[in-house]
């Protein structure tokens, strides 16, 4: 037997006191109207239905993992420097970012300051360089840099820090990058 989900009103349940006795549930809808006797009572079999069935522990096991799995993942977006949406499958499309930190080598320092380019291990001089760019780990919100001595060594490196995130968090199924 398979089980899955099928969209529906969403219902609360009320706690009420009739008559000032008979403390009991009644389910009401999202303008607190309560539901008349005969529609309640319809959910109430269909919620012992479904509640009765067999693989029912297992379906809600895998439903709250995924839920609460998802919810982790939208916060992990929504604190990192990515910029996506989500398309119609409830899938997250992350945006390619092409454009990096310019930043311009200081000349008013004594000694020549270099580095090796991220990517591509080339040498970056302030000798022979007048600017490299800086690249911010996408997932992160504390300061995670490389330099790179371009924007597309800077892309490759964006895009292996957030393929490596998406990798190491078991995103791959829910987390796409734009084209």
């Amino acid at each position: 037997m398979s089980i899955h989900r099928v969209p529906r009103k969403a219902f609360q349940l009320q706690e009420v006191s009739i008559n000032d006795e008979n403390i009991g549930l009644v389910f009401s809808d999202q303008f607190n109207n309560i539901l008349d006797k005969k529609t309640a009572i319809k959910y109430v079999e269909m919620l012992t239905v479904a509640y009765n069935s067999k693989g029912i522990d297992e379906f809600i096991k895998n439903h709250n993992e995924e839920s609460q799995f998802l919810q982790e993942l939208e916060y992990n977006l929504n604190t990192s420097y990515l910029k996506y949406s989500r398309n119609g499958e409830g899938k997250y499309i992350i945006k390619k970012q092409t454009e990096f930190n310019e930043k311009t080598f200081r000349n008013d320092l004594e000694k020549p300051w270099a580095f090796k380019c991220a990517t591509c291990n080339k040498k970056v001089s302030s000798e022979t360089a007048l600017h490299y760019y800086s690249v911010q780990n996408p997932t992160t919100t504390y300061s995670d840099t490389e330099r790179t001595c371009s924007n597309s060594c800077g892309f490759i490196v964006w895009k292996e820090k957030l393929l490596n995130w998406i990798n190491e968090n078991g995103y791959g199924e829910f987390v796409f990058i734009e084209d």
